[in-house]
């Protein structure tokens, strides 16, 4: 259906967002951040939902430095505890582990737990996991 809507009208935004969506879900992470990129030239504006593909995507790629400035990015500028922000600050905390900041990363998640969301948005067992082993490598105890 995608590619359907991107032959009749390449140059919609929401379509190649959607794209690097599915193409990070799908573990496709270059696809993803060349769609990604694509989104944003054309809206010509921040999309906090753009940005956070490229974030994870470039986070997939492990390319974790570049990943966190385009979280933080996402961060400051998408509505506090919405799905964007939520996606970008769980981004951030999973790059601030790889680059072996735990204290930051824990931090970072701490802000993500403390911000209200749907309990399926608090339900999801890797971003537990994540919170965990974050908490664990903060406190000295990997």
């Amino acid at each position: 259906e995608l590619e359907r809507l991107t032959a009749v009208e390449p140059r919609i935004v929401s379509v190649q967002r959607a794209f690097a969506r599915l193409d990070n879900l799908e573990g496709n992470a270059r696809e993803a951040l060349e769609a990604a990129r694509r989104a944003h030239a054309l809206s010509g504006q921040i999309v906090p939902a753009s940005w956070g593909e490229e974030g994870t995507a470039l986070r997939q790629l492990d390319r974790c430095s570049e990943a966190l400035s385009v979280f933080r990015r996402v961060v400051q500028r998408a509505p506090s505890g919405s799905a964007p922000w939520r996606d970008a600050v769980a981004g951030e905390s999973r790059c601030l582990s790889a680059l072996d900041e735990p204290e930051a990363a824990f931090q970072s998640f701490a802000r993500l737990v403390a911000e209200p969301a749907p309990a399926s948005a608090l339900a999801d067992p890797d971003l537990l996991r994540q919170i965990d082993a974050a908490e664990r490598q903060a406190r000295g105890r990997s």
